[in-house]
């Protein structure tokens, strides 16, 4: 019986299992990282010794990169901000390039009136189906709405999928 030849058997198979192993882990490791930038290196050494001693690995990774941006983002926006106002009984929605304002805090009970002050024709439909729906506004036409459940509500001109307004019930 040569002893030999399973000592090698041996070895050969620890070092497939091995690499392996470490491979599988590595590509999980690299495909769940794409966004990062990523350093594998793995170094493999076997024995060359008559005794069973299975080879050793070493596998070095680093996510993410070292370089790191400790600058906070800069807020750029246009926006307008939140409303700070909140209207009780009536409240009013000019419509023109947009809605003015686009967000708006009512109370229960509140009644809004939408005014077309636009050279084009407008709407003001609710996203909720059948809440309300008022289609081709032209110049100089109003419609209202009496808000009576607590809740957002946000609506939209049809003709001009840019125009969406915000309706918060309170």
């Amino acid at each position: 019986m040569n002893i030999g030849k399973y000592v090698g058997f041996i070895v050969v198979i620890s070092l497939v299992l091995t690499v392996f192993v470490n491979g599988c882990s590595s590509k999980s490791a690299i495909a769940a990282n794409t966004a990062t930038s990523q350093t594998t290196s793995t170094t493999t050494t076997l024995s060359t010794a008559t005794t069973a001693t299975p080879p050793t690995t070493t596998t070095t990774t680093t996510y993410p990169p070292t370089t790191t941006n400790t600058t906070p983002p800069q807020i750029t926006s246009t926006d307008t901000p939140p409303p700070t106002k909140t209207f009780s009984g009536t409240a009013d929605v000019s419509i023109g390039d947009d809605f003015d304002p686009s967000v708006l805090i009512v109370t229960v009970g509140t009644t809004v009136t939408w005014t077309n002050n636009d050279g084009e024709a407008h709407s003001v439909t609710s996203d909720i189906w059948g809440l309300f729906d008022f289609t081709l506004l032209n110049i100089g036409d109003t419609c209202s709405y009496t808000f009576t459940k607590a809740g957002t509500y946000i609506y939209s001109c049809l003709e001009h999928g840019w125009m969406v307004g915000k309706i918060i019930v309170i």
